[in-house]
């Protein structure tokens, strides 16, 4: 095809929804629609690997399991990008759905932002050449070194990247102390230049003799193993027993150990700069409020930061089973009724760790189920006295409530980890006892890096 061919699609059995995020991603594309077994008989001889840019596949192709439709359509397009998409989890089985032929296989509203990655980078901007962003940490970057590629500022307010600086020229120092001073913690990079900016991080990192790997590449594997955790827990095909859950919190410990506790010790502020910032997907939420709560145990000297991470990464999985038209609603624009719906959410979390045979510690169970909990007794969903409220839940809330104050959504302006404790501290939903010790925390770090 020509790059300036009009770009095609085919959707097959996609659930309405499921319709309206792809094509809500795809402006200017041209659909080919197939929604029976009917139409399917017709029309699949035609679709070799020139006939479209990309194929959608979903469940409402009455009579042909996902697998069945993996395996035609890789015999028929071998080479054409194939996903599979559903809103529906009680058949969803990703690993064999991707081992039968589809090129990756998500579920809905939980992976919306990764359909559209996906679309942006492997549909779209191959063939239009137009820019898809990634975020990498300024940690990552210091004055003076010379990139090979451009960076760019994310306005939110605008929802609009502008040029930061330029390839192939050295990066002035004020302008990464500027950052620094504002505590900005990230660039922009057009997505076909970050193996550019990997190889750069690998030089960098060879110099000063470190093994590890950068910050940006840190919090994209833990995303990813977040996100391979999440996934298991939804594929039916992955059996609910014992065994099985030992292995899953097996899995959690390691990326625990791997990514989040591991090194805190001598660089706790880098580490939480390091994850403040990220945007607030499912994944980024889960890895982040799992990381700050981890890292504010560890800044309180609380026995079990593990916990409060295994928590974190936990807390909110029964937000997949709550109406997607609910989930970005703000919660003062609820009715009773939606509130009563969305308040389940903390306990559809512990069931559906359960339901896995996945067997928790109490401290976590409690803080899951108690996170959303107020100390000022107005949270939900039982209204609780401060005197019930568990400190793991109470830092669990905290780690939630910083997460989404500091992460970046468009048209809302993100806040420093200072201003925001102070805005948590102002709802009277923590212990002031805690606010306390986490101000002391935080004013001595920033401080810290400032004189460093």
């Amino acid at each position: 095809m020509s790059d300036f061919a009009p770009l095609r699609i085919l959707t097959i059995g996609l659930e309405p929804k499921a319709q309206q995020t792809v094509e809500a991603a795809c402006d200017g594309v041209e659909f080919t629609r197939v929604h029976n077994v009917e139409e399917f008989a017709q029309s699949f001889e035609h679709w070799d690997d020139e006939a479209f840019n990309a194929i959608f596949c979903g469940p409402g192709i009455e009579g042909m399991a996902g697998i069945e439709l993996a395996q035609v359509l890789l015999n028929q397009a071998p080479g054409t990008i194939k996903y599979y998409v559903t809103i529906t989890t009680d058949r969803y089985e990703p690993r064999l759905l991707v081992k039968n032929g589809f090129t990756a296989a998500f579920v809905l509203p939980m992976d919306a932002p990764l359909v559209k990655k996906a679309i942006q980078e492997n549909v779209l901007s191959g063939k239009r050449k137009e820019r898809s962003f990634r975020t990498v940490k300024l940690l990552d970057i210091s004055g003076g070194d010379q990139l090979q590629f451009e960076t760019f500022l994310f306005l939110p307010k605008n929802n609009k990247h502008i040029r930061y600086t330029a390839a192939n020229q050295p990066v002035e120092p004020a302008k990464i102390e500027k950052m620094q001073a504002r505590q900005m913690t990230q660039l922009w990079v057009d997505h076909r230049d970050m193996n550019k900016f990997y190889q750069h991080t690998a030089k960098k990192l060879r110099q000063l003799g470190d093994e590890g790997v950068s910050s940006t590449e840190r919090q994209e594997k833990l995303k990813d193993c977040v996100r391979t955790l999440f996934t298991d827990i939804f594929d039916s095909s992955v059996k609910a027993d014992f065994d099985v859950g030992r292995e899953t919190i097996k899995q959690c410990e390691n990326i625990i150990s791997n990514y989040i506790t591991k090194g805190v010790s001598s660089n706790w502020y880098k580490k939480l700069m390091g994850a403040v910032g990220e945007a607030g997907d499912t994944y980024n939420h889960a890895s982040n409020v799992s990381t700050f709560a981890a890292l504010f145990a560890i800044g309180i000297g609380h026995k079990a930061p593990e916990d409060l991470a295994m928590a974190g990464l936990f807390h909110d999985l029964g937000m997949t089973q709550i109406p997607d038209e609910l989930q970005n609603v703000r919660e003062h624009e609820l009715t009773n009724e939606q509130k009563q719906i969305y308040y389940t959410h903390p306990e559809k979390s512990v069931n559906m760790i359960k339901n896995k045979r996945i067997i928790i510690p109490d401290s976590v169970e409690k803080a899951i189920l108690l996170h959303h909990e107020g100390w000022h007794g107005r949270g939900w969903p039982k209204q609780m006295p401060a005197a019930r409220l568990s400190e793991e839940a109470q830092i669990l809330s905290f780690a939630d409530q910083f997460d989404y104050l500091t992460r970046f959504e468009e048209g809302r302006v993100r806040l420093t980890p200072l201003d925001a404790l102070e805005a948590i501290r102002k709802t009277g939903s923590i212990n002031p006892e805690l606010i306390s010790q986490l101000r002391k925390l935080l004013q001595k770090d920033t401080e810290l890096s400032k004189s460093a």
